[in-house]
């Protein structure tokens, strides 16, 4: 270090001017050369230099020892004694004082320079070591979670402020006094203890953190994530308490508010469910008093449009997920409703379906209303006189990349009957059905194609409603 700058505390003249011709040399520089211990305390506040070369015996009232002393005291500046005597007393005398060497007289240029760079160096990682240790304490003071080093053995040998406020205890009372574990709750004791002996034996194999509940002094419970690590090199661990409690307190209201929206959600779509009921028995006992056939058709076909919306009520109040509804079951249900209304043989028109969907409640309403109308239309037009045939429904996420847009589906309702009139308008066709359909379709914004080859084949693409209400 030979920028290192040196100040030299001698009372002998020419042992002082020695020494400076040896420094020098050497390429250190000297401060200052001074004979009595206030002076050398003087110039150490004065020059603050690197390293104080100091003779032990010294005239005046304070002697080297004590001149040390004040400016290791005072300013951390390492000192190197120099003496001519190697007396006990002196030296033990001299060892309270912390220095960073000795040098016996007479000095030679060698020993000069070990000694002074021994010293330096040592007094550099000293200092590196005080500072990595005043970060430490502060990361380990200010984390923001309680903070122990636990031994092999469970005992907390270090914790900060955090950890005094979880427990309810102080330091004095835990550290080396106390093991971790004596504050968990019994039911999870067993399972930390193991985790414990696991990390010591297989480190980062144990699990790093888990949730308990810890016993503070007073007896209260706190849920508590605890996250924990080996420190390398040793059997100790640091572990981190962060206090969850208010946190899964919150947790537990929301999933209790939450099972309690689902119950009153279910609730409300069985009564809606019911007084559909109502309304398509009240539609049918009406209708007893309809002579003219026409209109007691177009009460039929509002008795099918809300046995359509009772059937998607009912299949939410049965689903284990009340935001999606899945359409095999409901298209199943229809379907069988349908067949029964209509006195249609199963055996003679079979019904195949080829469905994969799930949609939310707005679509499925107007969706499931489709599926209704173009399932009757063809029981009741396809198969005339005791026809025989198939109908085919398919419903699905639609895989055209010409239609690559996010939710967008397809449904085909295919028949193998007679097939539409070529003239038939679809939005005038004198009935309820396909006009219906047509304006649904319009609803979802979506596609209407007819395909009239071997039957009747109707695809309809549409985009699932976001945030829409149905009406």
């Amino acid at each position: 270090m030979a920028e290192a700058r040196i100040l030299v505390v001698e009372d002998e003249g020419i042992v002082a001017r020695s020494i400076e011709r040896m420094l020098k040399s050497l390429g250190y520089d000297v401060t200052a050369i001074v004979a009595y211990g206030e002076e050398a305390i003087e110039q150490a506040a004065e020059t603050h230099p690197d390293l104080v070369l100091m003779d032990i015996e010294l005239k005046g009232a304070m002697d080297g020892i004590e001149a040390a002393g004040a400016i290791q005291s005072h300013f951390d500046i390492p000192v190197v004694y120099l003496t001519a005597h190697a007396e006990g007393n002196t030296i033990k005398r001299a060892k309270l004082t912390e220095p960073y060497g000795y040098i016996l007289k007479p000095i030679d240029e060698k020993t000069l320079f070990t000694a002074i760079e021994v010293a330096l160096y040592k007094h550099e990682m000293e200092k590196a070591l005080r500072e990595s240790e005043e970060k430490y304490h502060s990361l380990f003071e200010n984390t923001g979670t309680a903070l122990t080093i636990v031994e092999e053995d469970k005992t907390i040998s270090l914790m900060n402020e955090k950890m005094e406020a979880l427990t309810g205890y102080s330091r004095a009372e835990i550290e080396g006094k106390r093991c971790w574990t004596e504050f968990v709750h019994p039911d999870d004791l067993e399972r930390l203890e193991s985790y414990h002996g696991e990390r010591i034996k297989l480190g980062v194999k144990s699990p790093s953190s888990c949730e308990f509940k810890l016993v503070d002094r007073a007896g209260n419970l706190r849920d508590i994530h605890l996250t924990a690590a080996m420190i390398p090199g040793t059997k100790k661990s640091v572990i981190s308490l962060l206090d969850i409690t208010e946190r899964k307190r919150m947790e537990e209201q929301i999933e209790a508010s939450l099972k309690e929206k689902e119950l009153l959600l279910r609730e409300l779509n069985h009564r809606v469910k019911i007084n559909l009921q109502v309304i398509s028995g009240l539609l049918s006992f009406l209708s007893q008093y309809i002579a003219d056939e026409r209109a007691n058709e177009l009460f039929k076909d509002c008795q099918g449009c809300i046995r359509s919306m009772q059937l998607i009520h009912d299949s939410l109040y049965r689903s284990e997920d009340l935001a999606r509804i899945d359409f095999v079951d409901y298209t199943q249900n229809m379907a069988a409703d349908l067949f029964a209304a209509y006195e249609v043989d199963p055996e003679a028109i079979a019904l195949k379906l080829d469905i994969d969907a799930l949609l939310g409640i707005n679509t499925a309403i107007p969706c499931g209303l489709i599926i209704n109308e173009l399932l009757s239309n063809s029981l009741k037009h396809a198969f005339p006189e005791g026809g025989r045939g198939e109908i085919h429904i398919e419903f699905r996420a639609n895989s055209d990349s010409e239609a690559d847009r996010e939710g967008t589906f397809i449904l085909i309702v295919r028949d193998t009957g007679i097939g539409i009139p070529e003239d038939l308008n679809f939005r005038n066709t004198g009935s309820l059905g396909l006009p219906l359909v047509c304006r649904l379709v319009d609803h979802l914004g979506g596609t209407f194609e007819l395909d009239r080859i071997g039957g009747t084949e109707i695809a309809i693409t549409f985009s699932e409603l976001k945030r829409k209400e149905w009406g």
